[in-house]
C-alpha cells in the first residue's frame, strides 16, 4: 500500500495512526497512553489521566472522545466496546 505521510511525524491534533481494543481493568494500565478513544456503546467512563488524575466521566455518548489516558478502570464503566487510539 502506498503511505504519502510516512515522513511525517504523528502529532497530538493529527489523526491517528493506531489503536487497540481496551479492556477495562482495575489493577493494570492501558498498554498505550491514548489520544483519543471511541466508545461503541456510550456510558460512564471511570478512567485514570496521564496526569493521574482519577474521575469518572458520566453519561458519555457513543463516538470519539479527545482523552489522554493512562487506565480505564473496570469498577465504574459502563461504556462498551471501547477503543484506544494513538
Amino acid at each position: 500500500m502506498k503511505r504519502p505521510f510516512q515522513h511525517h511525524g504523528e502529532t497530538l491534533n493529527g489523526p491517528l495512526a493506531h489503536g487497540f481494543a481496551v479492556i477495562p481493568d482495575d489493577v493494570n494500565p492501558l498498554p498505550v497512553t491514548t489520544r483519543a478513544v471511541h466508545l461503541g456503546g456510550g456510558g460512564d467512563l471511570k478512567v485514570t489521566f496521564v496526569s493521574g488524575d482519577e474521575v469518572t466521566l458520566q453519561n458519555l455518548a457513543s463516538g470519539w472522545h479527545p482523552l489522554r489516558l493512562s487506565k480505564v478502570w473496570q469498577t465504574g464503566t459502563t461504556a462498551a466496546a471501547i477503543v484506544g487510539g494513538w
